[in-house]
């Protein structure tokens, strides 16, 4: 084999890996990208204690059940959410109208893991699941 096909056999080869994981890269980080700004809102909402602001970035399924005061309750009971400092995802997965993300808060006991499902209704993503550290918001 000549040493410009070798060339061109690594180039192609290079070239379809980083075809591959860009495409991975797109599917996991950057197709969530609404749905994790979404999730970020929310959370801002929870940690300045804007309860009727959060109820809003929750889907219709959430606020049929709840309120912002019981809102406010579900989120007292789970004390890594209250007091978070911040929130930080690193991985993320879009499926249609449904977008799971995974992270950390920031807390004052440390990191703990997060987890959000958001749902995609009328063009906008909201807030439709939370596990912190096991514990999902009711």
């Amino acid at each position: 084999m000549s040493r410009g096909a070798r060339i061109a056999g690594i180039g192609c080869g290079l070239l379809a890996l980083v075809a591959i994981g860009g495409g991975f890269l797109a599917c996991t980080i950057l197709a969530p990208m609404p749905a994790r700004e979404a999730a970020q809102g929310f959370l801002a909402d929870v940690r300045a204690a804007n309860w009727p602001a959060a109820l809003q970035r929750t889907s219709a399924s959430y606020q049929r059940e709840h309120d912002a005061a019981s809102l406010a309750r579900a989120v007292a009971s789970v004390p890594s959410l209250m007091h978070h400092a911040s929130a930080t995802f690193v991985n993320g997965s879009l499926e249609e109208d449904r977008a799971n993300l995974d992270g950390f808060l920031a807390s004052p006991e440390g990191d703990v893991p997060i987890a959000v499902e958001a749902v995609r209704a009328d063009g906008y993503w909201y807030v439709d699941a939370l596990v912190v550290q096991g514990v999902p918001l009711e």
